[in-house]
């Protein structure tokens, strides 16, 4: 395989790792399954892969592809690893053993859009989940970034309406749509108002403005739709964020240090 620019392979990567040159990747980002033994669906509803794999095994499955992962690295290389709560702290041994615990540069808390859930009812088991963790490993102990200094904007994007929590009260139909466990984000007035403000967008602005524009010129207004698999989603808008750089080479590692909406 000589190719490694422009190409998007779909499957197992361990098979693809093993056939890359040794020390030809300057940066990994991984965001691996979470053990969560659930099956995923993609946009239209189609297979997208099953995360089964669970205790022991994760940790081994993950162990195989973070071993071939160092030695992709170049000298000036560095890996992020996206993990959750749940498992972090198991694969942290793992990544310490692997590429050395004196090139560990940071743990990265990135929060979760989910709000605090947890108000709402009498009794919890847990704690609200805050965020996941991405660690940073550095192929050298003489790697350097640059300070966060830099902006960028993050495009706003739609997500899903539906949240993990389980209240009954939250649970009415939305856009033709029942759900019988899990929870809708707001209350039904506010969804409802939110449906309207994207229908009026649709109706009277649709082919005069792009979206993007439009909310911009609204900022008090919120808004839902039917996503492509036909779950309600909702608009998150764009966001001025930091970043860091590589110290030596020209390329970005865009991550969201510090952030606010435009």
């Amino acid at each position: 395989m000589t190719a490694l620019t422009n190409r998007v392979y779909l499957g197992d990567n361990l098979p693809i790792l093993r056939r890359l040159p040794d020390a030809s990747v300057d940066l990994i980002y991984i965001d691996p399954p979470f053990a969560s033994e659930n099956d995923f669906k993609g946009d239209k509803g189609q297979k997208a892969y099953r995360d089964k794999a669970k205790g022991a095994e994760f940790v081994e499955f993950l162990r195989r592809r973070l071993i071939v992962s160092k030695e992709l690295l170049s000298n000036d290389g560095s890996i992020f690893i996206h993990l959750d709560q749940k498992k972090g702290h198991y694969i942290k041994l793992v990544l310490d053993e692997v590429f050395n615990e004196s090139n560990f540069r940071n743990e990265i808390l990135v929060r979760r859009i989910n709000k605090n859930l947890t108000k709402q009812f009498e009794g919890i088991k847990s704690l609200n989940v805050f965020g996941d963790s991405i660690y940073i490993y550095t192929r050298n102990e003489t790697v350097l970034f640059n300070p966060p200094t830099k902006t960028m904007i993050a495009d706003g994007y739609w997500h899903s309406f539906k949240q993990p929590a389980d209240r009954p009260t939250l649970r009415y139909e939305l856009l033709g749509v029942k759900i019988s466990n899990g929870q809708w984000m707001w209350k039904k007035e506010r969804a409802l108002k939110a449906v309207e403000n994207y229908e009026k967008y649709v109706s009277k602005y649709q082919n005069k403005i792009d979206f993007d524009e439009y909310a911009k010129q609204n900022q008090k207004d919120e808004f839902l739709r039917l996503s492509q698999n036909g779950m309600p989603e909702y608009y998150i808008r764009p966001k001025i964020v930091l970043f860091i750089s590589h110290y030596k080479e020209n390329y970005f590692i865009y991550f969201l240090i510090k952030s606010r909406f435009l």
